[in-house]
């Protein structure tokens, strides 16, 4: 369910659809809506959810339709793009989530006395930049 406009005409939610409607790299739109960038994605991922899309396939093609639809943004600023342009960066893109490597203990093995300590294993997660 779509949430009621009140909640989605904030002014950052505002400035950053308007500098979606005119730039499609998310630096450029971080740029233009005066945020950083992981704030524009963030507000970029809220938007989408707000309006009902789907994370995963929704393009910003849809988001600013939708958008332009319950009369949030002004059809007329939309410079158009391939339809290839997701309405939320990809994981890894600017802005996007980034890998961070955590040191785990590794299990001890048993021995005959000595202190012995095994090396940290790897692990990699996934977090929002």
């Amino acid at each position: 369910m779509a949430a009621p406009d009140r909640l989605v005409r904030t002014p950052q939610k505002s400035a950053v659809l308007l500098a979606l409607a005119m730039c499609t790299d998310a630096s450029e739109v971080a740029a233009a809506a005066g945020v950083d960038v992981r704030t524009a994605n963030w507000q970029r991922s809220r938007l989408v959810t707000q309006l009902n899309l789907c994370k995963e396939t929704a393009t910003r093609g849809e988001l600013l339709a939708e958008a332009v639809r319950r009369g949030l943004l002004d059809g007329g600023l939309v410079v158009a793009d391939d339809g290839t342009v997701p309405a939320v960066p990809p994981p890894g893109a600017v802005g996007g989530s980034v890998q961070l490597t955590l040191w785990q203990p590794e299990p001890v093995p048993e021995t005959t006395g000595a202190d012995v300590r095994a090396l940290p294993a790897r692990t990699t997660l996934e977090a929002a930049a």
